[in-house]
């Protein structure tokens, strides 16, 4: 089974690291600062704060949404739509 060089990433962890440049085969692993996997985000620097800003920035938009959408805004049908669909 090939590997596609082009799906591949490297991610470089620690202060002291030398930040080698990865082969495979005759091409070069691009490194990266940050990948996703499962809907986390995980940065070379391995702080989870730009995870945080990145969900506040999802919830954000769906509160906008929610907000440009629905002119009756009732406390408990906004409060269950944030439940619905802002929470998760």
């Amino acid at each position: 089974m090939m590997f596609n060089t082009d799906k591949c990433k490297s991610l470089h962890f620690g202060n002291k690291n030398v930040k080698s440049v990865y082969l495979l085969g005759d091409k070069s692993i691009r490194a990266d600062e940050e990948e996703k996997h499962l809907g986390v985000i995980i940065y070379q620097s391995l702080k989870s704060t730009n995870q945080y800003v990145t969900a506040a920035k999802s919830s954000n938009k769906t509160l906008g949404k929610i907000s440009r959408t629905f002119v009756n805004k009732d406390t408990r049908i906004m409060l269950k739509l944030y439940q619905s669909l802002v929470r998760p």
